[in-house]
């Protein structure tokens, strides 16, 4: 009787532990597919993907979606705002932009889009509070490095916490 409830128990046993297998490859089936599609930069234009790839140029330049950070509660509303700007490379010169751009003509790989640091002014937003309505501005963090792009890029941008029809009363 205790060797056939152990047969038993071992048989279950032996199923949780393919089931728990047939998981676990699934999870690592995944992770090396998302893995892969990042390391190709998969999506991304054949500039960004040449430039992310040259050496000299990569360390000194970020993408804007490399440099925002936020809660993933609003991270959705935030790229869908800056969307239009999100594969716009940010460099600290004028310079560095005009370097990237020969490289892409020299290489005939397209083209790409430039914040540069060094013309973005220097003013301090500020952010009026708005009932039902959450600055954008204070649910991103970035670089003390990055702030002023980020106050252009968000200035006067709000996103809705309530229902629409209760923000107007």
């Amino acid at each position: 009787e205790k060797l056939a409830d152990s047969e038993t128990v071992l048989s279950f046993n032996k199923e949780k532990l393919t089931a728990e297998n047939r998981k676990k490859d699934a999870k690592q089936n995944e992770y090396n597919l998302t893995k892969s599609l990042v390391d190709s930069l998969e999506g991304f234009p054949e500039s960004i993907r040449f430039l992310k790839k040259n050496s000299t140029f990569a360390k000194t330049a970020l993408l804007l979606s490399d440099i925002l950070f936020c809660n993933e509660d609003y991270r959705i509303a935030i790229e869908n705002y800056l969307e239009p700007v999100m594969n716009h490379y940010v460099v600290e010169k004028y310079g560095d932009a005009v370097v990237a751009i020969n490289l892409l003509t020299d290489a005939s790989r397209g083209r790409a889009n430039f914040f540069i640091l060094e013309n973005i002014p220097d003013k301090n937003i500020s952010t009026t509070t708005h009932e039902g309505l959450i600055a954008a501005l204070s649910v991103v963090e970035v670089d003390k490095k990055y702030q002023q792009l980020c106050n252009l890029l968000l200035q006067n941008v709000y996103i809705a916490v309530t229902e629409q029809e209760n923000i107007f009363k």
